[in-house]
Order: C-alpha cells, then structure tokens, then sequence
C-alpha cells in the first residue's frame, strides 16, 4: 500500500466519522418546543447533540489535514481552498453549537439554581 493510498484510506475513515450528524436534528427536537426555555423539560439530548456536532467539526478539519498532501500534488490552490473551507465551516459549526448551548442551557438556569423560572420560588427572572 503507498503512502498516498495509505494517507487516502485514512481519510476516508475520518469522512465516514462526519456522518455522526445525522441524529442531532432529532436530538434538538426539545429546543423548538415553545416552552423549552421557561420550562424544565430534558436538556441531554441537547447537550448529546452539541457534542456530535462539535466532533463532526473537528473531523471535517482533519479530513482536509489529512487530505492535503494528496491534493498538493495536484494543485496547492485547491489542498489550501479545502483546508480553509472546511476550517470555515467548522468554526460556523463551532459557533452554532456554542449559541445552542450556551444560550438555551443558560437561560433555564435560575439564579437561585433552580432549574426552570417557572419552578422558582424567588421568581428572580
């Protein structure tokens, strides 16, 4: 097997990990319930879902690591193209994952810790 074939295969097995995606649109299924952010319901599937989300990230950018020696010696335009788009399009991912935890998890947390303002004793909102 040639280092190139080798580089290649291995790429392909990180490509494969990109695919993990598929369930987080089913796992972000609580957050566009319209009481998700005032009530108390479950917020795992949430957080699962971020986590998939940031190791498809992270795999779309090691794709295009691994892959740049086998495109650089077609062209180095394109090897340098598909390492920034991907970078890109993680870091959109990144950003997206960080806006959905971060916003929607920390909104439910009362300041008196409590979860939920609706199940607040203080009703600090």
């Amino acid at each position: 097997m040639s280092s190139l074939r080798k580089t290649s295969f291995f790429a392909g097995l990180v490509y494969i990990l990109t695919f993990i995606s598929v369930p987080t649109l089913s796992l972000y299924q609580p957050i566009h319930d319209q009481n998700y952010v005032l009530g108390s319901g479950p917020d795992t599937p949430v957080i699962i879902g971020g986590l998939l989300e940031i190791i498809v990230a992270l795999s779309g950018i090691t794709t295009a690591i691994i892959l740049y020696p086998v495109l650089k010696t077609q062209s180095e335009r394109i090897a340098l193209g598909l390492v920034a788009a991907r970078v890109l399009g993680s870091e959109y991912n990144l950003c997206r994952v960080r806006f959905t935890l971060g916003r929607n998890l920390e909104a439910r947390r009362c300041r008196c810790g409590c979860i939920g303002y609706q199940s607040c004793t203080r009703n600090i909102v």
